[in-house]
């Protein structure tokens, strides 16, 4: 019997643990799906916003990928940042853009996972000292504190829009098991 593979999507604003969560849940997924090739066949994981999540190249961007989605429907795919991240960082107020993708997402059978943490300035205080230790080239895009507790409530309202089934993680404190409870919750 073929299993049905798994589409998710892990949203969330900036520094709220999706890669530490994405690979460990990427991990367990590829070790249970892949072939015997000498490949990394068994999930495939997209940075989807390579840069250009609120630019004009934004949304068509986020097209090319849904074609990809259908392209690999066949296969276990994990998006790292898509819709929702787009449209907060594009700064639309139309919804039409985003209903209409969320509505094709749901087709395809993705799932969503929002990534928050306590909003707390000297977390994210933390985790910017942090991510400028391993990413020097972060310190161009970065935002003060207080914009990514902002981001948090944005992330959680546009969530409630959309139509796609949603796991909220709370991944305050990093390392954790928590990718436990996406795999239980994204098998159901």
């Amino acid at each position: 019997m073929h299993k049905k593979p798994h589409h998710i999507i892990f949203e969330g604003t900036e520094l709220t643990g999706k890669s530490f969560l994405i690979y460990n849940v990427w991990n367990t997924i590829e070790k249970e799906n892949s072939s015997e090739l000498p490949f990394l066949d068994g999930c495939t994981w997209f940075n989807a916003d390579v840069g250009l999540f609120g630019t004009n190249d934004g949304w068509p961007l986020i097209n090319g990928y849904i074609e990809i989605m259908k392209t690999l429907s066949h296969r276990n795919m994990i998006f790292e940042k898509f819709h929702l991240t787009q449209h907060i960082y594009s700064q639309e107020s139309d919804m039409s853009t985003f209903e209409k993708n969320d509505v094709l997402l749901a087709e395809l059978g993705f799932k969503l996972i929002i990534t928050t943490v306590q909003p707390d300035p000297t977390l994210f205080e933390k985790r910017l000292y942090e991510r400028s230790l391993s990413n020097n080239t972060y310190e161009r895009i970065k935002k003060p504190p207080k914009d990514y507790v902002e981001d948090l409530e944005k992330y959680k309202h546009l969530a409630e829009k959309s139509q796609l089934p949603i796991l909220t993680v709370d991944m305050t404190k990093i390392p954790n098991d928590k990718y436990l409870e996406v795999l239980e919750w994204i098998r159901k």
